[in-house]
């Protein structure tokens, strides 16, 4: 929260004339979330006064709230990290586990943890993540196939017990063949991230 809380300082520091009422929803969201009602109070009554957040403003008042709003404060309570962490934006693997250690059902931490390993190519450690944060999804299973393939593991039993239909096991041949027709793929994106590090490595 202390990080989303820097961008958004910094966001505004760096818009024109120093406004944004964008920033200033999201510095009011942070302080809510981390029970900081005096300082939320303070961008909340300067979002009051605008046309299009007045009313959303007003609904967020501390006091004010909602019980559907006051759940969903306490759903966000719930996820925070409690730890002090240092924090560096390109590396946000450790940011993460913090997040899924605090709330195990964070499904969003999860998605970026396990996107973040398919980015950068590495499936060793998306297999790591995948065992501990298994998730349903046409390109994780896809990201498995590749995995199996290259430790010659590619048999029914292992397909299936990833819960892959065995259909999609054909449709990585038929890619073989044509990888031109499947650009959809992380198969696609991931054969031309290896012929983009081989370039490099001539």
């Amino acid at each position: 929260m202390t990080v989303a809380e820097q961008s958004a300082i910094t966001s505004l520091q760096a818009s024109p004339k120093h406004t944004g009422a964008r920033f200033l929803v999201r510095l009011a969201r942070v302080n809510l979330v981390s029970g900081e009602d005096g300082a939320a109070q303070k961008y909340l009554n300067l979002l009051a006064k605008t046309l299009f957040y007045g009313k959303w403003a007003r609904s967020m008042m501390p006091g004010q709230q909602d019980e559907a709003t006051r759940s969903q404060l306490e759903a966000a309570r719930a996820g925070l990290i409690r730890t002090d962490i240092v924090h560096q934006s390109d590396s946000p693997r450790h940011v993460l586990y913090a997040l899924l250690e605090a709330n195990p059902d964070n499904q969003v931490a999860r998605e970026y943890l396990l996107c973040f390993d398919l980015m950068c190519y590495d499936l060793e450690q998306f297999m790591v993540d995948y065992a501990r944060y298994p998730r349903p999804g046409r390109l994780y299973h896809e990201a498995i196939l590749i995995w199996l393939s290259q430790h010659d593991r590619m048999t029914p039993n292992n397909v299936t017990s990833y819960g892959i239909d065995l259909s999609t096991v054909d449709r990585m041949n038929r890619f073989g063949r044509n990888p031109d027709g499947y650009k959809n793929t992380y198969w696609y994106y991931y054969l031309n991230g290896m012929y983009e590090a081989a370039k490099e490595e001539q």
